[in-house]
């Protein structure tokens, strides 16, 4: 069963759809002329024309609408971006990570001054990083390890 062009029977274009056609076509290059007066201003083009009402003399017809109705088979295709944006909400702020600069803790000590400097140091570093346990790997380990450094190293027993 070959196919051949010649032998299928050709399907006539009746004037409504002629005339559907040719109104989609005058919208679409309504809708390309709107598209290059807004970026007539340096700008990217906008996907869909400013929503009505909003006082600019940029306003185009909106396809979509149009489109559905004139072809059901593509309404798949046309997005309303009003509607995608509500679904997205606001956006999270980033986290911000201070820095534990573990160096602020000596090697050595010489005097009982030196170590309370050492202990306030300590402290100061343990509290940054317990702030941070849900943005920091190993947090717990971290503190742990800083307090033991102190302990068995620095402070002389």
């Amino acid at each position: 069963a070959h196919f051949s062009p010649s032998a299928a029977p050709a399907s006539p274009t009746t004037d409504t759809h002629a005339l559907l056609l040719l109104r989609t076509l005058e919208q679409a290059a309504a809708s390309l002329a709107a598209a290059t007066r807004r970026t007539e201003g340096g700008g990217p083009p906008l996907l869909l024309p400013p929503p009505s009402g909003t006082g600019t003399d940029l306003e185009a017809p909106r396809l979509g609408d149009d489109m559905r109705t004139a072809f059901p088979l593509f309404a798949w295709l046309f997005r309303d971006l009003a509607a995608v944006r509500a679904l997205a909400g606001t956006e999270a702020a980033p986290a911000i990570v201070r820095p534990v600069r573990l160096s602020q803790v000596p090697d050595a000590i010489h005097s009982y001054g030196e170590a309370l400097e050492a202990m306030r140091h300590a402290v100061q570093l343990c509290t940054i990083i317990s702030h941070q346990t849900g943005r920091m790997r190993n947090a717990y380990a971290l503190r742990a390890s800083l307090i033991e450094h102190l302990v068995s190293r620095v402070l002389p027993l």
